[in-house]
């Protein structure tokens, strides 16, 4: 009786006296005793009472700390309290209690800890910081029509979070904890740079941890820290080298979430080394099972990878289809993205009707077609001499945009006004364009105009396009006094012979000019590309590659063919 009248009044007096007294008693109770004192202990609910049985949560009932573990707010200050313990095994229990509680809010305390003196509190500590990221990331995040008061919550956690393995972080040199460095990459997106930032650092030990671990962790939620990788010159092959194993569904959900990230022109030069079979059937599954925003995801995301284009445009076609709107509009955006004769046919195709995609296409289709006639304009006002008229402008760009069987009209125009044109003309000749110069001997091959441009056609014998040096070659062979060092000992063709070779040099100025054409809008793509991303190609084979294109575009020269007795 006096007994129980004794642990009444314990578990009623105020103040902190009776929780020592309890907890003190705890310490040397017998077990049916004890199980009396947690009792009260528990019921008081005070931050003192609650602190010691948390400094002996190892040896408390499963009931006992789950009744605990109710009690987020309490249990939280009572966490801290006995994590400040001068005896090891409190601060061991202390975090045994926090491993389980797995709260944000905790986690400040865990950075000191990874110093501790003693072993056992610096692995438990990483332990508890592990398990509660882990918790964290595993609880799906509020969405934008969940509850501001949810949102705000999850968004305060995170910074807990992050701010406690930014300090973690920064004593990575003394706990070299690897740990460490690995929960940092679950959060890419904020610590990133302060990772990069760090293994810059000269001696930096984390530099090994990288080289030696980035390939074999494997967590999803590293999605964004690879991708952001890519940017880094030093890291963007072990990086890669994580991203190949990436084809199961978790993995590809995890990249199809971050696809904000391809507006970095970095993140999608460096993706277009990934290409495998096994990625782009996972991209198809995910594009069928997932929601309709991860739907649309894919189609930038197989935009972006390093597939053939006819994979791209047999993933997007179907997609242009879908009755859902925000997979339609990633269905066009991906094809617009690739900018490929193929990808502007799909999209004129699919640009009928009144969907808000159709007008889109639409509009971007007419506005492209408007920019390269003023892309053509510009070019015809830059080779045309200072002080020619807008008529001359006008008449010369309509002739370089049609093809040369076809331009016969506006090439008579031209000679019916030669006196008007003829300083021109000449001037074009020497034009670095060689659709001007095609367009010139065109226009001056006939056997009226053909002697007063003899001498100024001389020059073009040494033209550096072939097939123009060849039409120029055959046209003065016409002209007695050139005839002779026009051609070599052939004698000069006549008749149908001539009709024949007339054909001929027809088919070669139209040749030109759809080639230099063609290089020049290869060359265009593969310098904007460069420009704004980069290139996925060995620098030589694409310097090599640029040259030529230019030297196509610029003044036709044919790619050099062997000499002679020399191997191919």
């Amino acid at each position: 009786m006096l007994s129980s009248k004794l642990y009444l009044w314990m578990a009623t007096a105020p103040g902190t006296d009776a929780d020592l007294i309890l907890s003190e008693a705890l310490a040397h109770a017998e077990p049916e005793y004890a199980a009396r004192l947690i009792a009260t202990l528990l019921r008081r609910r005070t931050d003192v009472g609650w602190a010691n049985l948390v400094a002996r949560y190892d040896e408390l009932p499963p009931e006992s700390r789950a009744k605990l573990l109710e009690s987020g707010d309490l249990m939280s200050a009572a966490v801290a309290r006995a994590m400040r313990s001068v005896y090891t095994e409190e601060r061991c229990n202390a975090l045994r209690a926090c491993e389980d509680l797995a709260l944000p809010k905790l986690s400040y305390l865990l950075p000191n800890l990874l110093r501790d003196a003693s072993p056992k509190v610096r692995d438990l500590a990483v332990q508890v910081l592990v398990r509660t990221a882990t918790v964290f990331l595993e609880r799906a995040a509020p969405g934008r029509g969940a509850p501001l008061e949810q949102r705000e919550a999850h968004a305060a956690e995170y910074e807990q979070l992050v701010k406690a393995i930014v300090e973690a972080l920064q004593t990575f040199e003394f706990h070299l904890r690897v740990e460490v460095i690995e929960v940092a990459t679950w959060f890419g997106r904020r610590l990133s740079d302060l990772i990069w930032e760090r293994l810059d650092q000269q001696r930096s030990r984390a530099r090994a941890v990288i080289e030696n671990h980035l390939p074999l962790w494997n967590k999803p939620w590293m999605a964004a820290f690879l991708l952001l990788s890519l940017r880094q010159r030093d890291w963007r092959r072990y990086a890669l080298r994580a991203l190949r194993s990436w084809t199961d569904a978790p993995h590809v959900v995890a990249l199809l979430r971050e696809a904000e990230l391809l507006e970095d022109p970095a993140v999608r030069a460096g993706l277009r080394s990934l290409r495998s079979p096994q990625l782009y059937s996972a991209l198809v599954s995910a594009s069928q099972h997932e929601s309709p925003e991860l739907q649309a995801a894919a189609c930038r995301w197989v935009a972006c990878l390093g597939f053939t284009e006819q994979y791209k445009l047999d993933f997007l076609a179907p997609r242009l289809a879908s009755s859902t709107p925000v997979i339609r509009r990633a269905a066009v955006y991906s094809l617009i993205a690739l900018d490929t004769p193929q990808a502007m046919t799909l999209l004129q195709n699919s640009a009928s009707g009144d969907s808000a995609e159709a007008v889109f296409a639409r509009w971007f289709l007419r506005g492209r077609r408007e920019m390269s006639q003023r892309r053509d304009d510009a070019a015809a006002e830059e080779t045309l001499p200072a002080g020619a008229s807008a008529l001359q402008v006008a008449l010369w760009r309509d002739c370089r945009r049609t093809p040369p069987a076809e331009r016969w009209p506006l090439v008579e125009v031209i000679r019916n006004d030669i006196d008007q044109w003829r300083n021109t003309l000449r001037q074009q000749l020497n034009s670095p364009d060689p659709r001007d110069r095609v367009l010139v001997v065109q226009t001056v091959g006939t056997p009226e105009l053909l002697p007063d441009f003899a001498d100024d056609l001389q020059r073009l014998r040494q033209d550096p396009v072939e097939s123009i040096r060849n039409v120029v070659v055959l046209l003065l062979s016409r002209l007695p006094r050139y005839a002779e060092s026009a051609s070599s000992a052939d004698e000069p063709a006549s008749g149908a012979a001539e009709n024949a070779h007339e054909a001929d040099a027809l088919s070669v100025l139209s040749d030109v000019a759809s080639d230099v054409q063609a290089a020049r809008e290869e060359l265009d793509a593969l310098l904007t590309e460069l420009m704004s991303s980069g290139s996925p190609q060995d620098d030589e084979s694409l310097a090599q590659r640029v040259g030529i294109l230019m030297k196509q575009a610029r003044i036709g020269v044919e790619e050099p063919r062997p000499a002679a007795g020399e191997s191919t």
